[in-house]
């Protein structure tokens, strides 16, 4: 370190200092009569103790500085990230071996470089533990956290000890790119391919409805074993409700098993796929994976009601029927027998008419509060549809229509707008709209303005008005016919119908789902993968449905054993919320119980935590892409028993070298709290030798 005294002043104002304390202390004790019999040396003393308490006081208002300059040196680091994923040890042969070469290889490396260890699978940490519990493996995350972290830091390279088989993010290849240090790796596992049969994906719906029969689609692969013959066994409560022989006719087999399994009972259903195991296997955990489908009583019913076929019903019931949460009905107004009370949703397509006014259709949507959707066009009779005071009025004029294109409103809020659908919405062919004033309801949300022409306008295309507590039910308007034509735009630029399906099934999604007037509300995912945190939330309402949170909510959790974990739900905002982290794979009921109005409420439920297997689908380790990822950034793949080898070459690489760093500081001489201190004790010293010597 390094350090200097400045001052924005000129050198030589120094000699005006000290000509100014030293003519100061001489003046004072010259020819001071009190002192005249005092010996020489005392008043000298005394003369030097005012001389430097001068000149120290008149130098700080010079303002100087104290110039530092810093110089560090940085070691290059080495980091060292461990794959800790369940791969490992089941391609590993020699995992204790391994553990101790690994430790004294960084105890080695520790001592030319700074060296930082970390963990990584599911997540990064920074230890070292050896437990390869990790359920999957991301490297593309670990490299560019590693490069994120240590920006602008004198790291030499990484070191990367894998078998190389990922299993989420990007190729890591791409990932490390534009990395700017080098990357070494060590190749684990065994890339020997042996016998074995594994599942490789489940495909299934996530929901299914009682009594009906649901699809399952099993991809399988076999390898080695031409000839043999395996058998795939479904089972749910321990009953094998699906069995089939399986013939394995070449050495890379793969099969797609597709088998229907009807939902016996409702609530979340576990089940567990399985094929036989050979022999001579050597990894059998990839056998077996266990899945969960939430079985529910009923579909939401939806009624669509027009005056008169129409090509846009035919696009709203194909649409809704891609979602098997809906049943859907049609029928034209005039063959009307079905009970309203029946739906959940009802869909009016140009209803009220200039020639129907459906008037006890509406009274019974209205006396039940039948959430509904209407569709306005050429049929529709706004005089009548202004009475009913739902959201939205439109003084028609002239009986006139405009051609309408779509504008996306911003600030709409209710739900997520798919991204991919709003770029393709620019070619959509215009809807026939009613031309005159708009005026919709304080609490109605537009999700679409009309834009006429090239002209954009605050009219709605799409507005919903939402359910509120007092019992009033939501309302949706769509104010114009043609949407077919979207529908067939939608297939015509992307192949399918995807984007128009999911925007209606949120509309009508959106407005089937009731609010929950419950006073008492706990939720939680009925299905958690075991990597995933459980997290609660629960409401409390009082009688005017307004959000409190006075009491205090517990939760009783039982797992299949009967063991049970009591819980106490955290406060924030009104609202409650409870984290309990993780746990063990298996089906587990809920209790939770508060109190409203000093009366005890509880609310039970279920959930299922299902298997995470990824990681033992493929054990067969990827050193190809270790020996392409180390050899494209500068690095080199190493075996684990040549690590000395691997430590020479760190120690040889010329970009791995020390860094120094300068750094400047200024410090003001005001803030010294000695200075200080050191002028009251010349002055008081010499104040008192003064009054000593008998000067005061």
């Amino acid at each position: 370190m390094n350090k200097s005294i400045i001052t924005e002043y000129p050198a030589y104002f120094l000699i005006f200092t000290l000509a100014l304390a030293f003519l100061y202390a001489f003046i004072l004790y010259r020819k001071d009569k009190k002192y005249k019999d005092l010996a020489k040396q005392k008043i000298w003393i005394m003369a030097t103790l005012r001389f430097l308490s001068v000149f120290i006081i008149a130098s700080l208002l010079l303002s100087p500085l104290l110039k530092s300059l810093n110089i560090k040196i940085e070691k290059p680091i080495i980091v060292f990230a461990q794959d800790n994923s369940e791969s490992i040890v089941v391609g590993e042969k020699d995992i204790d071996v391994y553990k101790n070469d690994i430790n004294v290889f960084l105890d080695k490396t520790n001592k030319n470089f700074e060296t930082e260890k970390y963990n990584f699978g599911n997540e990064i940490q920074k230890k070292l533990d050896f437990i390869f519990e990790d359920k999957y493996t991301n490297i593309s995350n670990l490299i560019t956290s590693i490069s994120d972290k240590y920006y602008n830091r004198n790291i030499g390279a990484l070191i990367i000890a894998s078998d190389g088989i990922y299993n989420q993010g990007i190729n890591p290849i791409y990932a490390a790119k534009n990395i700017q240090f080098p990357i070494y790796t060590i190749k684990m596992g065994d890339t020997t391919i042996y016998k074995d049969i594994n599942i490789k994906e489940i495909r299934h719906n996530k929901i299914a409805f009682v009594g009906n029969k649901f699809p399952i689609e099993v991809l399988m692969n076999a390898k080695k074993l031409k000839g043999q013959t395996t058998t795939l066994n479904v089972f749910s409560n321990g009953k094998n409700v699906f069995s089939k022989r399986i013939n394995i006719d070449n050495n890379n087999f793969s099969k797609k098993i597709n088998l229907e399994i009807e939902a016996e009972k409702s609530g979340v259903q576990q089940y567990s796929v399985s094929l036989t195991k050979h022999e001579n296997e050597k990894n059998t955990k990839n056998n077996s994976q266990i899945f969960a489908i939430d079985v529910i009583d009923s579909k939401q019913k939806i009624l669509i009601v027009a005056n008169s076929p129409h090509p846009d019903i035919s696009a709203l019931k194909n649409a809704i029927n891609t979602n098997q949460n809906f049943e859907v009905d049609f029928v034209t107004i005039n063959q009307l027998e079905q009970n309203v009370n029946e739906y959940n949703l009802v869909i009016l397509h140009q209803i009220p008419s200039k020639t129907n006014p459906a008037s006890k259709l509406l009274s019974e949507i209205s006396k039940n509060n039948t959430p509904t959707l209407f569709i306005f066009g050429t049929q529709s009779n706004f005089e009548n549809i202004n009475k009913l005071d739902n959201g939205l009025t439109i003084n028609h004029l002239r009986n006139s229509y405009d051609e309408a294109l779509i504008r996306q409103n911003k600030d709409f809020t209710l739900f997520e707008i798919d991204e991919d659908f709003l770029k393709i919405t620019n070619k959509f062919p215009p809807l026939i709209t009613p031309f005159g004033d708009y005026k919709i309801g304080s609490g109605t949300k537009t999700l679409f303005y009309q834009k006429i022409k090239t002209i954009s306008t605050n009219k709605p295309l799409i507005a919903i008005s939402p359910e509120n507590l007092n019992n009033e039910s939501k309302t949706a308007f769509i104010t114009g016919e043609g949407i077919w034509r979207w529908r067939i735009q939608n297939y015509i630029q992307e192949n399918n119908t995807e984007l128009f399906d999911n925007l209606i099934n949120q509309i009508v999604q959106y407005l089937a789902l009731r609010i929950n007037k419950d006073r008492f509300i706990v939720d939680v995912p009925n299905i958690i993968k075991e990597t995933n945190d459980i997290n609660f939330t629960a409401e409390i309402y009082n009688e005017s449905y307004e959000l409190i949170n006075n009491e205090d909510v517990t939760v009783d959790i039982t797992n299949s054993e009967g063991k049970v974990f009591s819980y106490i739900f955290s406060k924030n905002n009104k609202l409650y919320f409870l984290e309990i982290g993780t746990l063990p794979v298996g089906n587990y009921s809920y209790s939770a119980h508060s109190k409203i109005d000093n009366k005890d409420v509880t609310k039970n439920g279920s959930f299922t935590i299902t298997e995470v297997n990824i990681e033992t689908e493929n054990t067969i380790a990827n050193h190809q892409i270790l020996y392409q990822l180390a050899n494209e950034n500068g690095g080199k793949m190493y075996d684990y028993t040549t690590l000395n080898e691997l430590l020479e070459d760190l120690k040889k690489n010329e970009n791995i070298t020390p860094i120094s760093f300068s750094n400047k500081e200024l410090t003001d001489f005001l803030s010294f709290k000695w200075i200080f201190f050191l002028i009251l004790f010349l002055l008081s010293l010499e104040w008192f030798l003064r009054k000593f010597y008998g000067g005061y």
